[in-house]
């Protein structure tokens, strides 16, 4: 089966980005970056796991929620107004409203990975079978609550392109596109690359798909073309692993599709979360030991009011911009 990815190791002993040069992140980089760490950022104990937010370099690390729920996977919508968050321990679905900070259980059951949302916010795909390859996976209508199934996405980990036309999502590590019609039927599928591919994310202008490629332990990007028909061979290569490990999560774009942020596993055990840029000229390393699932939050983040270094609030505490 394809997850054998989680296993893979690779026996060699030095760090790129020690390496590599390090710079500073770029003064012109917005927005805020989310993150998930055990509560209590600075401690190795494992609990609770709460939601934090960092500036770009990744400094002003700031308490966005306590969510009292173990395993936390958050995705964040794309209007910065929703949170979907997964609860492995009990594979149950939560949003968590940011305009009022309040947490909402839904009688959901969810698999393991893989939530995607709708450019406009309405809309989340979630895998709700833990990738049994006989159940599909589902649509929930976030203003309704309807929920019903996709029943021709036949992969996990989808990703919903920026302008809502296509889904890229993953077959037995070969990257597939289709488009998808308003009516939520996924058509005109084809393969996009061949290979060992996890984790596919668009571009901001949906003109490349991140991903990572987990025999190589390479982060990469492949060109899209909507009208393109063969596989895609020739990838670039943003960030080469030396480390026993995996990748942990999808990586996330900067909202001028510049810069990437991602966290890796080093040893399966420690997480590390990377910034580099495209062009190869920032490499630099953000929470060390401290978090994973990283998203770069493009529209009107919410601003946490509990710095690292004060106090944690119970359940934290939140201001709209």
């Amino acid at each position: 089966m394809y997850t054998q990815w989680r296993t893979l190791f690779f026996s060699v002993s030095t760090l790129l980005f020690l390496a590599a040069p390090t710079l500073s992140a770029s003064a012109d980089l917005e927005g805020k970056i989310g993150f998930v760490a055990s509560a209590g950022v600075n401690s190795r104990e494992f609990g609770w796991m709460d939601i934090y937010l960092m500036d770009p370099d990744g400094r002003n690390v700031e308490l966005l929620r306590r969510t009292r729920i173990s395993d936390v996977y958050p995705t964040w919508s794309p209007d910065g107004k929703l949170i979907a968050i997964q609860d492995n321990e009990g594979a149950v679905l939560h949003l968590l409203h940011l305009i009022d900070n309040r947490l909402q259980k839904l009688p959901i059951e969810v698999g393991a990975t893989s939530m995607t949302w709708s450019p406009d916010s309405r809309y989340l795909i979630f895998d709700g079978a833990g990738h049994r390859d006989d159940t599909p996976y589902r649509i929930l209508d976030v203003q309704t609550g309807a929920v019903f199934d996709l029943d021709d996405l036949k992969g996990w980990e989808p990703d919903w392109s920026p302008d809502g036309k296509h889904l890229v999502f993953n077959v037995d590590g070969n990257l597939h596109v289709g488009e998808i019609t308003p009516d939520f039927q996924l058509i005109r599928v084809r393969k996009l690359t061949e290979g060992a591919h996890t984790f596919p994310r668009w571009s901001p202008d949906g003109e490349q798909v991140a991903f990572y490629d987990w025999r190589e332990n390479k982060i990469k990007i492949v060109p899209f073309t909507p009208k393109g028909r063969n596989v895609v061979r020739v990838h670039r290569t943003v960030w080469q692993f030396f480390e026993f490990g995996q990748l942990a999560c999808p990586p996330t774009w900067s909202p001028d599709g510049t810069h990437l942020v991602f966290a890796f596993n080093e040893a399966g055990i420690i997480p590390r979360i990377y910034l580099a840029s495209l062009d190869g000229k920032v490499k630099k390393t953000l929470q060390d030991d401290k978090g994973w699932s990283p998203y770069w939050i493009w529209k009107s983040p919410p601003q946490a009011v509990t710095p690292l270094d004060k106090q944690f609030t119970t359940w934290g505490g939140l201001k709209w911009r």
